[in-house]
């Protein structure tokens, strides 16, 4: 004979009864809107762009010199803002972030079409990676600027 193993799950994991009907725990925190969502997780994915860039350039420049420590600390800070922000950015009540994370997107944009330009020049698929970017920063600070993502991002006055 085997006894029957219990297992007591943690309290946001139970179940509970409402009028009879077994319904999932609600979570405490909203969820956060999809304009939202989506401009962390390009927040994510270009701070790991900045990253890559930063390690490539230390690894194959071998001069150290003033411009290239600026180039490496720019690089570099470029990824520490986009972590923080899109840290930052799920949580509710995060005005601040929003609005950081729009201004970084709108540089984005002008910084993709800059590349675009001076890509005719050089390399065809550079340009086309960099407005494909452009375009991705641009929606991501779009849907910021809706009004689920600002009544989300909105702080809220905490009731005592």
């Amino acid at each position: 004979m085997q006894a029957a193993l219990r297992v007591r799950l943690p309290r946001q994991f139970r179940l509970r009864r409402l009028n009879g009907v077994k319904e999932e725990h609600s979570s405490p925190v909203p969820q956060a809107p999809v304009p939202v969502v989506a401009a962390s997780a390009l927040l994510w994915i270009q701070g790991a762009i900045w990253a890559t860039l930063g390690a490539l350039y230390v690894a194959y420049v071998p001069q150290r010199t003033g411009t290239a420590g600026l180039i490496t600390a720019t690089l570099f800070g470029f990824t520490a803002v986009s972590g923080t922000l899109a840290v930052m950015l799920p949580r509710p009540g995060s005005d601040r972030a929003r609005y950081a994370a729009i201004t970084l997107q709108c540089f984005m944009v002008f910084l993709g079409f800059a590349v675009l330009i001076c890509s005719f020049y050089l390399l065809v698929p550079v340009g086309l990676v960099a407005l494909m970017g452009a375009f991705a920063a641009g929606c991501a600070a779009v849907g910021l600027l809706s009004a689920t993502a600002r009544d989300y991002c909105r702080p809220h006055p905490t009731v005592l």
